[in-house]
């Protein structure tokens, strides 16, 4: 909702993919570093939203 809200929807979605095809690939260490990516961005996309 946030991302729809605030404009990111591309952005976030576009990490969520990511997301899937590091699992899709079995790639732990990718999987890992994509989740940490979207978590920060995320947490600096909704410090720039309030």
């Amino acid at each position: 909702m946030h991302a729809r809200r605030g404009g990111f929807a591309k952005e976030s979605i576009a990490e969520h993919e990511e997301i899937l095809a590091a699992l899709a690939a079995q790639d732990v260490r990718r999987v890992f570093r994509a989740i940490e990516r979207h978590r920060l961005r995320a947490m600096h996309r909704l410090e720039d939203t309030r």
